[in-house]
């Protein structure tokens, strides 16, 4: 999670790369006011408008208890793949929080497609990948993290 000066906070679940997309879900909530949509900026480029939010009891439950507009803050979104906007390392991802249009601020990080890792970085035999996770996805993404 990543608290912002614009009084966001957000987690990402769910990363999939597909062929031809990129879904994201996750929740995001603005302290003061409830949000209605998101748009999803790749490398500055608006990659997704008008996602919707969708009621996320779990959030509400386990976060903001006293904030009752958390309930709304879940989305699910899936992106087209223009590989001419997508970077082999790193991309930046923006995530615009909107009020009916207004933007309320947004939630930036780093979005990386690590399964095509093996291709950009020389990787260890099995067995000394297995000292730091359990399967080839675990040292590629605790890499990653480090």
């Amino acid at each position: 999670m990543k608290v912002v000066p614009n009084h966001l906070i957000a987690n990402i679940e769910t990363t999939e790369f597909r062929p031809d997309s990129v879904r994201l879900a996750g929740w995001i909530v603005h302290h003061e006011s409830p949000l209605t949509s998101l748009t999803l900026r790749l490398n500055s480029k608006v990659w997704v408008e008008d996602v919707p939010l969708y009621d996320r009891p779990d959030v509400l439950k386990n976060l903001y208890r006293d904030v009752p507009h958390t309930v709304r803050s879940g989305f699910d979104a899936v992106a087209p793949l223009d590989r001419s906007n997508w970077h082999d390392g790193a991309n930046t991802l923006e995530i615009v929080a909107r009020q009916d249009g207004a933007e309320r601020g947004e939630y930036v990080l780093a979005l990386r497609d690590l399964s095509r890792e093996p291709e950009r970085v020389a990787v260890p035999p099995q067995i000394l990948k297995l000292h730091i996770g359990q399967q080839y996805g675990d040292f590629i993404y605790t890499g990653w993290r480090i």
